[in-house]
């Protein structure tokens, strides 16, 4: 699916995970609702690139559900930081913040240091873009120590080009 979509088939790759979802959510087991989760998080994150906000949001909180089901806190988190990166693109700040929140917490209990510095990375820039260069820096600064201690690359230099922006 996510192979399709790289190469700028959209359609048919929303079409395979769709496919994928409904099959795995057949299986009875607890292996057929984990890969239930995992196809609704790859189908979010194209509807997402694609800027469809509504159904990304939509498969993110279908993800969660799922997730909820099967006890996988750590892709609970994962479901509710993205319902957030949808808020934002919306305009929904303060929802986004407050959901971003939730999936913070949820991330720090597990000790899933990954979705946390994302997390705080995605709050510091909502923070930015209310104007509140303080708490984004906190935030950036919080998940820049995050990234550099769990060897988050992507990390480090995203937290350190906005850090740097704001001493300007």
């Amino acid at each position: 699916g996510e192979t399709a979509e790289r190469a700028g088939q959209h359609e048919d790759a929303i079409k395979w995970i769709t496919q994928a979802i409904q099959f795995a959510s057949k299986l009875s087991d607890e292996e057929g609702k984990k890969k239930t989760v995992e196809h609704l998080g790859r189908l979010g994150r194209i509807q997402f690139r694609n800027k469809k906000w509504s159904a990304a949001l939509t498969v993110f909180k279908q993800q969660q559900d799922v997730a909820e089901q099967t006890q996988q806190t750590m892709e609970i988190a994962r479901a509710i930081i993205n319902q957030a990166a949808v808020l934002q693109q919306q305009g929904d700040l303060p929802k986004s913040v407050e959901t971003l929140g939730v999936g913070l917490e949820i991330s720090n209990d597990i000790g899933d240091m990954l979705t946390e510095a994302k997390a705080l990375h995605n709050c510091g820039r909502i923070m930015l873009q209310l104007n509140k260069r303080d708490d984004a820096s906190k935030r950036m600064q919080h998940s820049l120590q995050i990234a550099t201690k769990i060897g988050w690359k992507e990390g480090v230099a995203m937290n350190h080009a906005i850090l740097t922006q704001l001493k300007k």
